[in-house]
């Protein structure tokens, strides 16, 4: 029987997802002081992450599509990740989603609500 070395790990964060890794991006910016340099942060998760020349390269549109709210687009900024983000970005003021089968229906209007800027949608992989 093989033994494994045990690692120890101050943060763990479960999902390297987008929200997994903006939630670690913004953790390190928390954290900017000489004494976090030491902690040890790992994301777990099944997949490893493609890179950025990965998803910089792709030739074909990926059809799944965020919704970003405002508060999103500026923590997107804050991180750094927004240059990357925004030239695939949409901005709208109105949604309609349905499912595919059923009665579930979700509507939103910026103006009904009081909300004077506008949210962003954008495709799941990057894109040049």
């Amino acid at each position: 029987m093989a033994t494994e070395a045990k690692q120890h790990y101050d943060i763990l964060v479960n999902g390297g997802g987008i929200v997994g890794a903006a939630f670690v991006c913004e953790l390190l910016h928390i954290l900017k002081n000489p004494s976090s340099s030491s902690l040890k942060i790992a994301i777990l998760d099944p997949r490893p992450p493609p890179s950025l020349d990965e998803c910089l390269s792709r030739t074909s549109p990926d059809l799944r599509v965020y919704a970003l709210a405002p508060a999103t687009v500026a923590l997107l900024k804050k991180i750094g990740a927004w240059k990357y983000v925004e030239k695939r970005s949409q901005p709208y003021n109105a949604m309609h989603v349905w499912e595919s089968e059923g009665p579930g229906m979700v509507e939103f209007a910026s103006d009904e609500v009081s909300i004077h800027y506008h949210t962003h949608t954008h495709t799941h992989t990057l894109h040049t």
